[in-house]
């Protein structure tokens, strides 16, 4: 037959054991998750962020572009504007005023050009911001396990195996012995009488 004491220990630390073993089996799985959100979320980082830097390659690119354009356009208005002088004989003064006018222009839009880029250049940065917000969200949003809570939710479930242990008897101590635990026979001498009797006389 079970001793109760060794069967309230065994109890005890069953309901401890399964309690910690809960709590180790959601700190692990927590972890995973944790790592898989937070790996998950860089790697829509990286990828948004090398789509964005592709956009912003492709757009000053393209300003870039645009300004040999305007001066490529701007060379061969002034060269028209010196072979039409040489064979219209236009004085000076008129073919200074026709370059300033064509200079003006190509300045004109090149400061538009500049203006336009640096906004963009600015969205870009934003952008680039919100990305890195976004990932911070992202990763938030699966809480990292805590090694704190873990050990102290072990020490919580050994109190409660003990607690168990203790309601099913481990810490009353062994079984008393029935009566007052006097023998009669031991602490009693026999009388004279008694002690004749048994002999069948006296000495």
């Amino acid at each position: 037959m079970c001793d109760p004491v060794l069967g309230a220990i065994a109890l005890g630390a069953t309901d401890a054991g399964l309690q910690i073993g809960q709590q180790v089996t959601s700190f692990i799985g927590q972890g995973e998750q944790f790592r898989t959100n937070r790996r998950n979320a860089i790697i829509q980082r990286q990828n948004d962020t090398a789509a964005l830097e592709a956009r912003e390659g492709e757009t000053v690119a393209a300003a870039q572009a645009a300004e040999l354009d305007r001066t490529i356009a701007e060379l061969k208005s002034r060269g028209r504007i010196a072979v039409s002088a040489a064979e219209s004989g236009l004085g000076s003064a008129t073919v200074d005023a026709q370059l300033r006018t064509v200079s003006l222009k190509t300045g004109t839009d090149a400061t538009r050009a500049d203006i336009n880029l640096r906004n963009q250049q600015l969205q870009f940065e934003r952008e680039r911001q919100g990305l890195e917000d976004r990932q911070t969200l992202q990763i938030a949003s699966v809480q990292r396990p805590s090694p704190l809570a873990l050990v102290l939710g072990i020490g919580q479930a050994l109190l409660s195996g003990a607690s168990t242990a203790a309601g099913a008897g481990a810490f009353d101590g062994g079984s008393k012995p029935e009566g007052n635990g006097n023998n009669s026979s031991l602490s009693t001498p026999p009388s004279p009488s008694q002690f004749i009797g048994t002999t069948g006389g006296a000495l």
